[in-house]
């Protein structure tokens, strides 16, 4: 027990620091069932900000981490900020700010903010859905393509998690494994046709 009492102690602090408050928020959901939180006064700009949240050491970061890079170097009009939960001396003050107000509780968290619009997306899967926020919102978004074909990114991690192989490194793919499935549906297709 005198061994836990430590280790209780560290984690209500740490629990105590990232939660935050969130006062005077009304909450809704869009279709990709972001949380938005209107917030009076949050950011007085109209500059659009969208912060990550993640650590190295989280699976669910590490798979949603290349899509968030890919998102950073491709959509134009937005300001992206990354935080490493793990190491906050490196963190900006103004997404330790964000974190520390939108109630962080875990990683990997993206939050998007346009003047009072703020949206929160907690989890790999309601990270993967901030491009068609944002499509929503009229930002032009890559997309996942290959061979003619795109993808969700959600479809792309559970297709590398199907194969036992690491999550996609990055969403410009030289080697899809839906082609594999698109290639048998066409040779069935072939097979169906011959025989009649």
């Amino acid at each position: 027990m005198r061994r836990l009492l430590p280790v209780l102690g560290t984690i209500l602090i740490f629990s105590s620091l990232i939660i935050g408050c969130t006062q005077n928020q009304v909450e809704m959901k869009t279709e990709t069932g972001a949380k938005i939180t209107e917030t009076e006064n949050l950011n007085e700009n109209e500059t659009v900000k969208v912060f990550f949240y993640y650590s190295p050491r989280c699976p669910s970061c590490v798979k949603i981490k290349p899509y968030m890079n890919l998102l950073r170097e491709e959509v134009q009009g937005i300001k992206f900020d990354f935080c490493d939960v793990s190491n906050k001396s490196l963190c900006s003050n103004e997404s330790l700010w964000v974190a520390k107000h939108i109630g962080l509780f875990g990683v990997p968290t993206a939050v998007f903010i346009q003047g009072d619009r703020v949206a929160v997306f907690v989890g790999w899967k309601k990270v993967a859905k901030l491009g068609v926020y944002l499509e929503e919102l009229g930002f032009e978004v890559p997309e996942v393509v290959y061979g003619n074909t795109s993808y969700d990114v959600q479809e792309c991690i559970d297709c590398h998690e199907g194969r036992g192989i690491n999550p996609p490194s990055t969403y410009s793919c030289t080697y899809c494994c839906h082609m594999a499935q698109i290639q048998q549906a066409q040779n069935q297709t072939q097979n169906v046709t011959q025989g009649s």
